[in-house]
């Protein structure tokens, strides 16, 4: 159970950091397509923020709790060098690194969940990843 407990929590912090991630780039992009990445990024923050509670109630109903501080989940995350100045070229780039390890780590949560017959976490990983690789790709086309 605790590699279960363990995989949601890391879930857990790449949302918040994507979260935050695409709501700075929502206040922060500029240039001639703002208004059209102004609302890419808003539609994919209010997506990730809806999600966070649900991960988080996935890890109570297995018997933990989940992440008291933003400093314990940013523990669990790799260093962020973003700036307020970045390019939009760089926040989706950076947005599509976040949700690569996403995608990553929602497959590896799929696969512990099988394991351990835990088939409505499985699920909603499955749900999870779809959403993921649908912005996967719109994050790829948009930097071609």
């Amino acid at each position: 159970m605790n590699d279960i407990i363990s995989q949601l929590r890391l879930i857990l912090a790449i949302n918040y950091h994507m979260y935050y991630k695409a709501h700075s780039s929502h206040w922060n992009v500029e240039g001639i397509n703002f208004l059209q990445y102004h609302e890419f990024f808003g539609d994919i923050y209010e997506a990730l923020f809806e999600s966070i509670d649900s991960t988080a109630e996935y890890m109570r109903a297995l018997g933990a709790k989940a992440p008291a501080t933003l400093m314990d989940i940013c523990d669990l995350l790799p260093d962020d060098s973003a700036t307020e100045e970045d390019s939009v070229t760089t926040m989706l780039q950076r947005l599509s690194d976040a949700n690569a390890l996403m995608i990553l780590h929602l497959r590896m949560g799929i696969d512990t969940a099988g394991r351990i017959s835990e088939y409505a976490l499985q699920n909603y990983f499955q749900d999870r990843l779809a959403y993921h690789q649908k912005i996967g790709w719109q994050i790829s086309a948009s930097l071609k």
